[in-house]
């Protein structure tokens, strides 16, 4: 996959993570 993608997926983890 591309680095963006990863890092879109990646970020969207975090605000998952972060909005509970």
């Amino acid at each position: 996959m591309e680095t963006a993608t990863l890092v879109a997926i990646f970020i969207s983890g975090l605000l998952v993570s972060f909005t509970g």
